[in-house]
Formats: C-alpha cells, structure tokens, sequence
C-alpha cells in the first residue's frame, strides 16, 4: 500500500514537473508579446503575481493549509521571494535581447548549478559521467548563441546568466522550504512579496 502511494506520487510530480515547465515555457513567450505592444515590465510582473495570489489565497483556504509561517522559516521566505523576484525580473527582461528560447535554454541550466553546489558542499558526488554531461551542456549553449555568425548581444547574455544564478538559490533555498511549511503557502508568500517589492517601486 505504501509502495503504491509512493509510485502514485512520483507520478503526479512527474505530471507537475512536465506541466510547469510548459507554463514556463509559455508565459516569457506571452510577456514578449505584451512588452511588444507597449505593456511595461513592472506592469507584467505585477499581474503575474497578483493572479498568483488570487489563484492561491482560495487553495490555501480550501486545503485548510496554514497562511502564517513559524518565524523560524521568515528569513529564508524573503530569501526565496527576493530571488523569484530577480528570476522573473532577468527573464522577463531578457527576453527583450534574445530570442525566448535561447533564454530559456540559459535557464534551464540551472540543475547544473544546483549540482555543482551541492557537489562542493558534499552532498552529491559528480562522477566522470556527469561532468563530460556538464561540459556537453556548456559546448551546446556556445553553439547557440554563437550559431550563425549573427551578432551576439552581450547584455542579453548576462541578463540570462544573472536569471540563471538567481534561479539556482532559489531551487536551493525553496526546496528547503517546501519540506517545512509546503509549496502552497510558499508560493503565496512569494507572491505577496513579490507585490510588496514592486508596488514600493
């Protein structure tokens, strides 16, 4: 019985991985368009964490999860929604340089980062394997962004690249996170500061 709880588990964080990599995917492509049009970055980024709350404050209260956290936990909450924050800012900005998806194939290199940190600190260990993966990973972002002979913009590049580091700690610090006051109420608090940033701004 355990076991099949497990398995059921696995599976449904496997389909939620698979789905919000999608809406990831998606929604640098619908800001592109927007700031296209003439919305503002600060306007994007407000909505998008407004609706985020709207959508989590009804969860919240339906699964009967806590709002409030153990002051314990405070600091690394407004950790993580500083870093979301600088994540959501570099892509979002980004995007206006570089093509969507060679931003986003910057970012989704952050296992990566979260791998070679967690190498150094001990707690994984990266075999040959793994690094000549790595430096395959590394050798097909040159080919990107240098393909073509076309000209390469720089200040996209570090853009992305600055996304990327925030997205590292962040993976860090939320999934320690998670474990002790759950991803619904993380998320919650990530979106509210997020408005309280930004609405200061």
């Amino acid at each position: 019985m355990k076991n099949n709880k497990v398995a059921s588990d696995r599976q449904l964080g496997f389909v939620l991985m698979i789905t919000s990599s999608l809406l990831f995917a998606f929604v640098p492509n619908s800001a592109k368009v927007a700031m296209n049009e003439g919305s503002s970055l600060i306007f994007l980024i407000i909505s998008r964490y407004a609706i985020g709350t709207l959508i989590l404050i009804p969860i919240i209260f339906f699964t009967r999860n806590s709002f409030f956290i153990p002051r314990a936990f405070l600091t690394p909450t407004f950790l993580a929604s500083v870093l979301a924050l600088a994540l959501l800012v570099a892509t979002y900005h980004a995007v206006n340089y570089l093509d969507v998806g060679l931003v986003l194939l910057i970012l989704y290199a952050f296992p990566i980062g979260v791998a070679l940190i967690s190498h150094i600190k001990g707690t994984e260990k990266i075999n040959i394997a793994k690094w000549f993966c790595i430096l395959f990973v590394f050798f097909g972002l040159c080919l990107m962004i240098f393909k073509g002979g076309t000209e390469v913009n720089y200040y996209g590049i570090l853009v992305s690249i600055f996304g990327l580091f925030a997205f590292v700690f962040f993976v860090i610090v939320s999934g320690r996170l998670v474990a002790q006051i759950g991803s619904t109420t993380l998320n919650l608090h990530i979106s509210i500061w997020g408005l309280f940033f930004l609405l200061i701004l």
